[in-house]
């Protein structure tokens, strides 16, 4: 499995996220994505691939404030799921986020998704607060200082 980091605005092009995300999440709307996408600053995209180049996963994030880094949306193809994949691209977000000069990550998870609030909580996040979103669904607002490293460029 390869991880790669993408950056400014190739991280905006959707060609391979939009149908993985078809795929992990029921009732997705394509314009959420695209519509999202082009009004962010600064997106970050993780992407796991597979050896044959396919993507297997990913993590996108993009700047919220000056040293925070808004965590928005990942998924993990079915076929690659239970083999640490979502921990590993977490992880990588993070060490490139930190690198980057973040201080702080924070994502929102909807309540039910219990998966994804136990590997937030294992990763250090913790529960800053809760709330209903636009759609009427129950998230849990979680945030995550970050160790700063110094980036050598």
């Amino acid at each position: 499995m390869e991880l790669t980091i993408i950056t400014g605005e190739s991280a905006r092009d959707t060609t391979e996220v939009l149908p993985l995300c078809l795929e992990v999440f029921e009732d997705f709307s394509p314009s959420y994505l695209s519509e999202r996408l082009q009004r962010v600053t600064d997106p970050v995209l993780v992407c796991a691939r597979l050896r044959s180049g396919r993507l297997a996963g990913f993590k996108l994030g993009y700047r919220r404030r000056p040293q925070l880094l808004y965590s928005w949306l990942g998924g993990v193809h079915p076929e690659a799921r239970r083999q640490g994949l979502a921990r590993k691209l977490m992880a990588r977000q993070h060490d490139w986020a930190s690198a980057n000069g973040y201080r702080f990550i924070e994502t929102q998870t909807q309540a039910t998704n219990n998966a994804m609030l136990v590997l937030n909580l294992q990763s250090g996040f913790m529960i800053c607060g809760y709330e209903t979103n636009a759609q009427g669904v129950p998230v849990v607002i979680q945030r995550k200082a970050l160790s700063v490293v110094e980036n050598g460029n």
